[in-house]
């Protein structure tokens, strides 16, 4: 039996769109099996369904927007109805002396601003042992070795260090501009030979009907 060769009726090497376009920039397409533009409909294609999911993604974000809404809306009547309350609270402390419970502040505004200030007389020594910690840590890098990023809290000190590698990388990053100059390039030369390929005859089936006994 004749050995079939590489590409006589498909592509070992993969039949991708992207495998088709690495062939034709190369030179080595087949006319009757590769597509020219199997890339640029891929991606009309992938742009399609991308903007289908995003709309998808945005009525998702709408419906949790619109239950964040009524959400708010009910906090707002809940708020304006303690308000109320608050104020019956006051005209029964004016008329009784007697003190509810509802009227004993939560004093949020005034624990943010001690924790403010607790935050800046804590600064200084947040510093020092950063610094104390960074020059320790520097002692026992090795070579190639630096700090990254220091911070504190109220318990421990982070020091995060990083390395630079010492393996070089491959190759330079392959510029998008080049990459489409090759394509534009190979669409060029090869354009007339997908024009005046010979295409495949499209294939049908025809029913035919079965005679019926005399």
């Amino acid at each position: 039996m004749t050995e079939l060769r590489d590409g006589f009726l498909y592509h070992p090497d993969g039949r991708s769109p992207n495998d088709q376009l690495k062939r034709l920039v190369a030179g080595a397409h087949n006319l009757a099996l590769d597509d020219m533009f199997s890339t640029t409909r891929q991606e009309a294609q992938g742009a399609t369904i991308k903007a289908k999911r995003d709309h998808e993604k945005a009525l998702e974000r709408l419906i949790l927007l619109k239950a964040t809404v009524l959400r708010l809306e009910q906090a707002i009547e809940d708020a304006k109805e303690h308000e109320v309350t608050v104020i019956d609270a006051i005209a029964q402390f004016d008329k009784t002396g007697e003190i509810d419970d509802i009227l004993v502040p939560e004093c949020n505004a005034l624990l943010a601003a001690e924790q403010q200030q607790f935050d800046s007389a804590d600064a200084p020594s947040k510093a020092m042992e950063i610094d104390a910690a960074s020059k320790q840590v520097n002692q026992k890098l090795g070579k190639n070795w630096d700090i990254s990023d220091t911070h504190v809290d109220e318990e421990f000190a982070y020091i995060t260090v990083k390395c630079r590698r010492e393996t070089p990388t491959p190759s330079p990053r392959p510029a998008r501009e080049d990459v489409i100059q090759k394509v534009k390039q190979a669409f060029e030369a090869h354009r007339l030979a997908f024009v005046e390929r010979v295409k495949p005859a499209r294939l049908t089936s025809v029913i035919v009907g079965v005679p019926r006994a005399p």
